[in-house]
């Protein structure tokens, strides 16, 4: 009896630390109905920018997500507004690219620079300050120059993801 108690005690301790180790991870954003058509319809973008923060829109400052989805095997970028979508443009036709592994709504905002390195399971492997004019005391990690990350006060204000040229 006192073996069978110890068991159960056991196997709810370790259902308690999964549970909460799935409820303390990072969690990302919801795709709006507007990128799940475009998901739907091109796949994943293939590399993509965002910025989180006080940017214009609708010529007025506030808070918000800026995000541009490019497709290089396609010719087309797609620009989102806190997932709203605003307009599109033609890019560069690369044909032989696949999408960054990390797909964008896997980053939330007010990111904390050590969640994003838990998201992307990597250290940077350089870093430098950005310039004054573009974000005052910023720095910009790099991570296998596939990722581009600038960061201020330990947040996470913007990510580049670049394409994976691969040989077809």
């Amino acid at each position: 009896m006192k073996k069978k108690i110890i068991i159960a005690f056991g196997v709810i301790f370790l259902a308690a630390f999964f549970l909460a180790v799935i409820y303390f991870l990072p969690k990302g954003v919801p795709f709006s109905a507007q990128q799940k058509e475009l998901i739907k319809n091109l796949g994943y973008p293939t590399s993509y920018f965002l910025v989180f923060g006080e940017i214009v829109v609708d010529e007025e400052y506030r808070p918000a997500r800026l995000e541009s989805w490019n497709y290089a095997n396609h010719g087309r970028s797609f620009y989102f507004v806190d997932g709203e979508f605003k307009r599109d443009s033609d890019i560069d036709f690369i044909d032989n690219v696949d999408p960054f592994p990390i797909r964008p709504n896997k980053f939330k905002d007010n990111l904390s620079f050590d969640e994003l390195k838990k998201i992307i399971k990597a250290e940077p492997t350089a870093f430098g300050e950005i310039p004054d004019y573009i974000l005052e005391d910023g720095i910009v990690y790099d991570f296998s120059d596939q990722l581009k990350v600038g960061v201020k006060d330990d947040i996470v204000v913007y990510i580049e993801a670049f394409s994976i040229i691969v040989d077809k």
